[in-house]
């Protein structure tokens, strides 16, 4: 589509003077500029000041520019909060959007912040039911992803039966949990805490811990 006219002025003028306007409405195309036309000091600045204002709402989006127009500042600093928030970050409007490659390479990630397997399988129904007719071919594959016990010949079956019907979210998620292995379902429902019980006082040695353990 071409550089917008004031972001072309923009650079030009830095040529001569040093110094440009960043904000939060031309970051995004100057960036995009600077990286075409190898303004390398402005697209430096444009990368800080987009990781300076990332969140939850938009590190989605902010990673894939990121990896688009290789700001590896903001790549990791977008990663890091996907990661580190995706209980919230799948919560937002734009994680409905995302490819099925981005969602992949979330759920690839080692770090992903989910205090438990099981709490992964939520997001891939909310995504899958968001655009059910395309996306539930990627369903196992999605799952597959997730160390969960899940039996592959009841879900394709099911899946197979279900082609023709318009599947709910809740549709799916029973589809889900009836295709975990019985083993599973009894460890998911129960609790993974363990309680510590330290015996002692204030200058005086330890004298009994004791471990509880409800598994």
């Amino acid at each position: 589509s071409g550089i917008q006219h004031d972001i072309l002025e923009g650079l030009v003028n830095y040529a001569y003077t040093s110094q440009i306007e960043i904000t939060k409405r031309n970051v995004q195309s100057l960036l995009e500029a600077a990286d075409l036309l190898q303004f390398l000091s402005v697209k430096k600045a444009c990368e800080q000041f987009l990781v300076r204002h990332l969140d939850i709402d938009n590190c989605i989006g902010m990673h894939s520019f990121a990896e688009f127009h290789v700001c590896p500042e903001l790549e990791k600093e977008s990663r890091r909060i996907l990661c580190s928030r995706f209980k919230e970050v799948w919560q937002q409007e734009e994680f409905l959007e995302i490819s099925l490659e981005k969602f992949l390479f979330i759920l690839s990630r080692k770090n992903l912040s989910v205090w438990k397997e099981e709490a992964v399988i939520e997001p891939v129904i909310k995504w899958t039911a968001h655009d059910v007719e395309n996306r539930i071919e990627c369903l196992y594959n999605l799952l597959s992803y997730i160390n969960i016990d899940i039996d592959p010949v009841y879900l394709k079956t099911a899946l197979g039966l279900q082609r023709s019907c318009l599947l709910t979210e809740n549709k799916i998620r029973s589809l889900i949990y009836n295709a975990l292995n019985p083993m599973h379902k009894e460890i998911s429902q129960r609790s993974t805490a363990t309680m510590y019980i330290i015996g002692g006082y204030y200058w005086h040695p330890l004298s009994e811990v004791h471990v509880w353990d409800p598994l």
